[in-house]
């Protein structure tokens, strides 16, 4: 893209108000989710995912950083001269949809692999219950399935200026009943 240079939408030859367009709509025209478990003998399984489609996003990471790619290769531009520049570019990427992106996605949120030791001993006044020792691990966000060129399409409001991703997280645990 050429910064500043905006297409004539209604071909009068000014560029204004007139010219501007919306473009796409940042709220999903579909979200669901999928939960599941499964158990076979002493193990379980289970899994989450949800999802989003037809849903845009401003890759506004991806604006600042192509604008500001020219801006540092460049000798001639000073210090002074591109601290100026990045105060006003702010506003004024926001008006151009070359960086809307289609961020349609299916989340792989959970995933839970468990085993259970049955009857470790018998418990109570009269033994008649049995101790069990559940042991399990689990992952979660694990994965994005996505076109979407940016860190996360999961964003509020269709602005994306996300620099950090979504931590990715392992629990290993125990649970003990008697």
């Amino acid at each position: 893209p050429i910064f500043g240079q905006y297409k004539d939408q209604d071909n009068n030859g000014v560029i204004n108000e007139a010219d501007r367009h919306f473009y796409h709509k940042p709220a999903p025209d579909f979200t669901f989710g999928f939960n599941t478990s499964i158990s076979w003998k002493n193990w379980t399984a289970a899994l989450s995912a949800h999802a989003a489609l037809g849903n845009w996003v401003y890759n506004n990471v991806a604006s600042n950083s192509e604008m500001f790619k020219d801006l540092w290769v460049n000798s001639f531009v000073s210090n002074r001269v591109s601290s100026a520049l990045y105060s006003n570019f702010d506003d004024a990427a926001y008006i151009s949809d070359y960086y809307v992106q289609d961020a349609s996605y299916i989340k792989l949120d959970n995933v839970t692999l468990g085993y259970t030791f049955p009857k470790l001993f018998t418990a109570g006044k009269n033994h008649d219950r049995n101790a069990t020792l559940n042991i399990f691990g689990t992952v979660q966000n694990i994965y994005t399935f996505t076109k979407y060129t940016g860190i996360d399409p999961e964003v509020s409001g269709g602005i994306d200026g996300t620099v950090y991703p979504r931590p990715r997280t392992y629990v290993i645990g125990v649970k003990f009943n008697f």
